[in-house]
């Protein structure tokens, strides 16, 4: 597969399948690419969605932030979309997305409105941090 234009990039994580998965906002979808810089699957995201963070959990699943959908969404090894939560804050704007240390929450920063919030997948629990006001959180490490 040629490699599209590649316009957007913004994070990328190893993925399960040991390629490289590239999320490219403004151009809403995730790139697979192999490590001799061949496409090989590319996950289309809604008009408008601006996939930003991404990171995998411990079953090999990757999550996606949608920044301008406001929500979370996780894909198979595959790329196959396999759920999208809308997160419980309206207009939160998920930007930085990674997984805890227990391999399997999703964390998320509400880039839109200064907060930071987990979800765990297995219960579907959603745990909501403001912080001080007008503070624009990015990214998590």
């Amino acid at each position: 597969m040629p490699l599209p234009r590649l316009g957007s990039t913004h994070e990328l994580v190893i993925g399960p399948d040991g390629n490289l998965w590239v999320s490219q906002q403004l151009e809403d979808r995730v790139l697979r690419v192999s490590t001799a810089g061949r496409v090989v699957g590319i996950t289309e995201f809604p008009a408008n969605s601006r996939p930003h963070g991404i990171d995998k959990d411990r079953l090999g699943h990757v999550w996606v932030t949608e920044e301008d959908t406001n929500a979370l969404v996780e894909l198979a090894p595959t790329g196959k979309r396999l759920a999208r939560y809308p997160l419980p804050l309206p207009g939160a704007g998920p930007h930085g997305l990674r997984i805890g240390c227990d391999g399997h929450t999703v964390w998320w920063t509400g880039k839109a409105n200064g907060t930071i919030g987990s979800f765990d997948p297995r219960t579907h629990k959603w745990t909501v941090h403001h912080l001080a006001p007008d503070s624009q959180p990015i990214y998590l490490a």
